[in-house]
């Protein structure tokens, strides 16, 4: 048999062959803005590899904490790269990831208090499957032309997000931004409900775009065992770095999810073929 030599990777991925040419990336220093498209190569040489008859595994790769990388981090994933970092990423990244697993959440500062965990524009911009957890803010356009991953946002997110969504799975546990929604024709978006902060039913409609042809309500019943998945993932990121309390609170929210949820899916009157991807 011919094990499958892959491409070597930057230097900011450094990496040794496992059984079945499975690739480990680790990475001793925290990454910056120079770190671009972190995981991409990974994510290449494990693609190639299975063309080539070999059934790679990459193990999770923790990056240090504190870690903010450039843009395009975890850009092109795919299944068997799963990226935890605590910090935060710049613009792009997750993009039209085709599977795996990132995990990008606060990370403790000179003082022990938990800051940052966010990402910069178009988060998991056409990102086709895959599961992503991002405990901080989003900048604008998160999620656009999203077509059948799976995203938990714990934080605020700066508008315009979910356009063109085609398939998948969102919640959002802060404020979803303004013009939300504008061409979503699949997939659902589950906002969680605050009234305080004007997120009820009359304050996610004033968020919709114009002429966006969606509607809101409770979730269904099949919608559960999703919430309650994708939740309790999200909790367990959070217990493991540390954050007890918080994601104490997230497990309150799992256990109620049909009343805490407001969500967000396409009229009956818009029909698309769910399995043909927009990217």
């Amino acid at each position: 048999s011919v094990r499958y030599a892959p491409k070597p990777l930057p230097a900011t991925e450094p990496v040794r062959m496992g059984v079945a040419g499975a690739i480990a990336i680790g990475v001793d220093e925290p990454l910056s803005s120079a770190n671009r498209f972190f995981g991409t190569a990974g994510s290449g040489s494990l693609a190639r590899a299975r063309i080539g008859g070999a059934s790679p595994v990459a193990p999770a790769t923790p990056i240090r904490t504190g870690s903010v990388a450039g843009n395009g981090f975890g850009a092109y994933l795919t299944d068997g790269v799963s990226l935890d970092m605590g910090g935060g990423a710049q613009d792009g990244a997750a993009k039209t990831a085709l599977g795996g697993a990132i995990t990008i959440l606060k990370a403790p500062n000179a003082a022990g208090t938990f800051v940052d965990g966010g990402v910069g524009k178009c988060f998991a911009y056409g990102a086709q499957r895959g599961r992503f957890f991002v405990q901080g803010a989003a900048d604008a356009r998160a999620c656009i032309r999203f077509s059948g991953a799976e995203a938990v946002f714990g934080g605020d997110l700066g508008g315009f997000a979910f356009e063109y969504m085609t398939a998948g799975t969102a919640i959002v546990l802060g404020d979803p931004g303004r013009w939300i929604c504008s061409g979503m024709s699949g997939g659902v978006v589950f906002v969680k409900r605050d009234p305080a902060r004007g997120l009820d039913d009359e304050g996610l409609r004033s968020r919709l775009a114009k002429a966006s042809k969606v509607g809101l309500g409770a979730p269904r019943e099949t919608d559960l065992p999703v919430l309650l998945e994708l939740l309790s993932g999200y909790s367990r990121a959070l217990v493991g770095s540390g954050q007890e309390s918080e994601a104490r609170a997230v497990r309150g929210l799992a256990a109620d999810a049909a009343n805490a949820f407001i969500a967000i899916r396409p009229g009956g009157d818009v029909v698309v073929d769910q399995t043909v991807s927009t990217e």
